[in-house]
């Protein structure tokens, strides 16, 4: 076949692999066989991972396939990374989809190619698990230098400039987009940026040619702008001259042609001044000096011509006064403050003597000359900063050094009316510092120019006069003619290309699972042997079939591997799928209920910001999950379901919540399923909220009457309704609210009289008390708590009420007792068990939801109303839970009294909890003048039945004692909250009180 038919029918391969990932993939085996096709026909499949190609593509990679990396690349990351990394990597099999943006153990020419799109793909504002992983791992397989030979070694026509431009974009970017992404990535990144910093020395050294200089002229200017040349010395902080000063100086030492130097000059000599300035003031900052500052030493002065000759072979001669490099070094040299080593190493580089001991005469004149102009300026010497004076006077002493005593430019300045004006400035400068340095300028150049000038008073080590006899030591010889010593270049030596490939770190857990090494012919690990396509034989387990055989021996019988297993999820339509019974048999019906359970909350949670499939999975997951029978006695099954509804509620609260509130009142429901409804709407509300999701509950026994930590937990969760989670979390609410009420009280009513009246309990909840105050609870649920929650959960109730109460009306007359339609029993709504959930729910919900816009004004007059008509009014025609039961009915059926003490309770705590959130909120305004009389009617429902059961209190209540309790802390606090919003309030409504 021509090669325009082989290209046509490898795009035509490439595009149906596409399509059919980008449609979605149901199973793993069929996963990993697109994706090993494409990896096989770029020569990207590592021998461990040949036996997985299974349906090869007829032709190989040709050129056409560069246009189609991006595409592909891009349809992994939105179609296949989401779904199935999280699963392939659990299962020790996620190489093969790695081998895509990370390619190791081949040699292939596309491994570039991948490689670059990889980098300019997965540098994204919001880098998740998966590309903070594979840039780690790209970092250490392909640094861009790397990168850019490859693509030179195998022969293509290289990077284009677009390309190039694009990658170096991202290159770059990523330090800052995985700080960002507060991700905890194992990679070394400042051993990355250290890495990236080395290329452009690493391909100049390489090449030593001007092709390369192109693309690191792009790198050098993206580094400008991005902070790599920062312009003061800061260890802390990864910059471009730490990291790479040491291989240049070593190269530089190497370099005897000078082609080295010669491509760096370039380089500078293209950059604008605006760019080439902030590179030569950082690499003056990282300069290696000595600690000496003025020391006049062979050894030292050798070092300062060696850094000189090191700035001169970056930046390189300076030739004549018009060369465009004086601009950048007045600017960094006089602009700015340095110390004197580097007036020394300036002056050394200036001279241009490093090489052939000549010094350019005309060069120290122009040096000299733009000094003085700052050296005279009013506002240097009114500048205090000795050291900025100290630095300038050492560049004049040098420049002057360099100068021949036969000069006459020595003799025109020793005379020049400008020089004599600015000595007599610095004689007169109050500071004798300032002051010392003019003197000692004034006599040096006048004893270069043969002059007779002695200020005197040298001696001694005040006013600076030490520093000046050091410089004055130090000018005796220029350091440019300073011979040479050997070990001024040593400090790189150790220093040397790294190779990527030895840094590639292999994590897996056993040597069962896939790992990117070359075939051992040595290895006994049990591996079966591959199978042809053509081959009519099954074929050999895998070492994943082999694991599952070990852990489940029932998998060598019926059927054996040819078993269908169930897979772990990876879209929410196939856990709605799982969820839902059907007719396959009991036992794979069991085990799918298993994996949907087992795994369902971390998929719903994992899909909360991928697109829209949660929204359009939500409603039926939601019946799924809420429609549960625990038909096979499956250890943590109500957790399970709690957890999956919750995650429900939280991650897609406008479509979970309504819809949970909706199928709470309709029939079909036990009353555990109505159970986990209520928790995960009080759950999932706390989360949005930014609140703690569960109680702690403390184990009341000792140690040793216990059983192991496993069992205890099992039987206890067991054992317990999950009605324990929303009592004890209204309970801690109510208590909160009441040590809230207690502190205000305590500054109006002395403590005796308080603690006889109210006998309230002084310890607060701990679960409530570890949220912290309520300015600091999140945003997430007051936006939705009135519109998906609460109001739903309220008007659906009143509707529920007002039909069940209708229909035993009708049945209550001309029916007699036996035949009565009762709208209370087991799994009833308006049984006790399930009002007490209800307003407990509730409470929950009003303590998430204070900082709602609309629960002053509708949420807590509602929800109010609520609580005193299921408090004072009986529910249901036949049971009379609007009071509290009276002595005689408590000894007669005390199960019947505390049930209905229950639901009073709760409707108060429920109350307590409006409450303490109005006077918050704005003091009880809003309940006081514009819902007066439903807080008068609650003041005299909470004091009626505080005053019954204080009349109660010396009787022995026996069971009752723990509900009714709670009844009259919660009554008790009510009374004092309304009766503090009355007081506050009793102008406006004093013809009511």
């Amino acid at each position: 076949m021509d090669r325009s038919g082989a290209n046509g029918g490898f795009q035509h391969s490439v595009r149906e692999t596409t399509s059919r990932l980008r449609a979605g993939v149901q199973r793993k085996n069929e996963l990993i066989e697109l994706l090993a096709a494409p990896l096989a026909a770029c020569s990207l499949l590592p021998p461990a991972l040949q036996r997985c190609n299974t349906r090869p593509y007829p032709f190989s990679c040709s050129a056409a396939w560069h246009r189609w990396v991006p595409a592909l690349l891009s349809v992994l990351l939105e179609h296949v990374v989401p779904h199935w990394y999280q699963p392939l990597k659990d299962e020790g099999q996620a190489d093969i989809l790695n081998q895509y943006f990370c390619p190791v153990d081949v040699n292939s020419e596309m491994a570039p190619v991948f490689s670059s799109n990889a980098y300019i793909l997965l540098s994204v504002p919001s880098i998740d698990d998966f590309g903070a992983t594979m840039l780690s791992n790209l970092l250490m397989a392909h640094p861009l230098h790397k990168l850019f030979t490859s693509s030179i070694e195998y022969q293509r026509s290289g990077i284009s400039d677009i390309e190039w431009e694009a990658l170096v974009q991202a290159y770059i970017s990523i330090s800052t987009r995985v700080a960002n992404s507060n991700l905890y990535v194992r990679a070394d990144f400042a051993g990355y940026v250290s890495s990236a910093l080395r290329f452009p020395p690493l391909i100049i050294l390489r090449k030593g040619d001007p092709p390369g200089v192109s693309p690191v002229l792009h790198f050098l200017r993206k580094l400008v702008q991005t902070g790599g040349f920062p312009l003061v010395r800061d260890d802390m902080r990864v910059s471009f001259f730490p990291c790479c000063l040491p291989i240049m100086r070593k190269r530089f030492s190497t370099d005897s042609d000078g082609n080295y130097s010669v491509v760096w000059s370039k380089l500078v000599s293209s950059l604008p001044v605006t760019l080439s300035q902030p590179i030569l003031t950082s690499l003056i900052s990282n300069l290696p000096l000595e600690p000496q500052v003025l020391a006049a030493h062979g050894k030292v002065r050798s070092r300062v011509k060696g850094l000189a000759k090191l700035v001169e072979s970056i930046f390189g001669s300076i030739r004549a006064e018009s060369d465009d490099l004086w601009i950048p070094l007045e600017a960094v040299f006089l602009g700015r403050s340095w110390d004197e080593r580097i007036a020394r190493v300036l002056v050394c580089w200036v001279s241009n003597a490093l090489d052939t001991g000549e010094i350019v005469e005309h060069n120290i004149i122009n040096l000299l000359h733009k000094t003085l102009t700052v050296w005279a300026s009013t506002p240097h010497m009114q500048n205090l900063l000795v050291s900025r004076h100290r630095y300038i006077t050492c560049i004049l002493f040098l420049c002057l050094s360099y100068l021949p005593k036969s000069s006459k430019h020595l003799e025109e300045l020793a005379t020049s009316p400008s020089f004599l004006s600015s000595v007599s400035k610095y004689i007169g400068n109050l500071d004798p510092i300032i002051r010392r340095l003019g003197m000692a300028l004034a006599e040096y150049l006048a004893e270069l120019s043969g002059r007779t000038l002695q200020f005197g008073d040298w001696d001694g080590d005040k006013d600076g006069r030490d520093w000046i006899r050091q410089l004055r030591v130090l000018v005796r010889s220029p350091d440019v003619l300073a011979q040479h010593h050997n070990d001024e270049m040593n400090v790189g030596d150790q220093l040397d290309e790294l190779n990527p490939r030895d840094l590639i770190p292999v994590e897996r857990k056993d040597a069962s699972h896939i790992i990117f090494k070359a075939a051992d012919s040595d290895d006994e690990s049990v591996v079966g042997y591959g199978s042809s396509p053509s081959s009519s034989r099954p074929p050999s387990p895998t070492p994943s079939e082999l694991d599952e055989i070990e852990n489940d021996p029932t998998l060598r019988v019926g059927g054996g591997l040819s078993k269908q297993r169930i897979v772990r999820p990876v879209y929410l339509v196939t856990l709605g799928e799982l969820l839902r019974p059907s007719k396959a048999q009991e036992e794979d019906q069991f085990q799918k209920l298993q994996m949907a359970l087992t795994h369902g909350e971390e998929l719903i949670r994992r899909k909360k910001d991928y697109g829209t499939e949660l929204e359009e999975n939500a409603a039926n997951l939601t019946l799924a999950f809420v429609g549960l029978q625990d038909n096979y006695d499956m250890s943590k099954f109500e957790e399970y379901r709690e957890k999956g509804l919750t995650a429900l509620v939280a991650c897609c609260p406008r479509i979970a919540a309504p819809c949970i509130i909706e199928q709470f009142f309709h029939n079909q429901y036990s009353t555990t399923q109505r159970f986990a409804m209520l928790t995960a709407l009080a759950l999932g509300a706390r989360e949005l909220a930014g609140l703690t999701a569960a109680p702690y509950i403390p184990s009341k026994l000792f140690p040793s009457k216990m059983l192991p930590s496993s069992l205890h937990e099992r039987y206890m969760m067991e054992g317990s309704s999950r009605e324990t989670t929303l009592a004890l979390l209204a309970d801690s609410i109510s208590q909160m609210a009441l040590q809230r009420g207690k502190e205000d009280a305590e500054q109006k009513v002395p403590q005796i009289i308080r603690e006889k009246q109210l006998r309230l309990k002084s310890d607060a909840s701990r679960l409530v008390r570890e949220t912290g105050s309520h300015e600091q609870l999140g945003s997430g649920f007051k936006d939705v708590a009135a519109e998906f929650f609460i109001m739903p959960f309220v008007s659906r109730f009143w509707q529920y009420l007002r039909d069940e109460q209708a229909r035993e009306s009708r049945s209550y007359q001309g029916s007699g007792q036996r035949y009565r339609y009762r709208g209370a029993g087991t799994g009833m709504i308006l049984d006790a068990l399930v009002l007490r959930q209800i307003l407990n729910t509730l409470a929950v919900l009003l303590h998430a939801a204070r900082h709602s816009i609309a629960f002053l004004s509708l949420l807590s007059p509602e929800t109010l109303e609520l609580a005193v008509s299921i408090g004072t009014r009986p529910a249901s025609l036949t049971s009379p839970l609007g009071s509290i039961a009276s002595q005689d009915e408590a000894d007669g059926d005390g199960d019947q009294g505390e049930t209905h003490a229950s639901v009073v309770a709760a409707a108060l705590e429920l109350t307590l909890v409006i409450l303490d959130a109005s006077k918050d909120l704005d003091g009880g305004r809003v309940l006081a003048l514009e819902r007066t009389s439903l807080l008068l009617a609650v003041r005299e429902w909470a004091g009626d039945i505080f005053r019954l059961l204080e009349t109660r209190g010396s009787v022995d209540l026996g069971s009752n004692s723990s509900t009714l309790n709670r009844a009259r802390r919660a009554a008790a606090g009510v009374t004092l909250g309304v009766q503090e919003v009355m007081e506050k309030w009793g102008r406006s409504v004093s013809w009511l009180m």
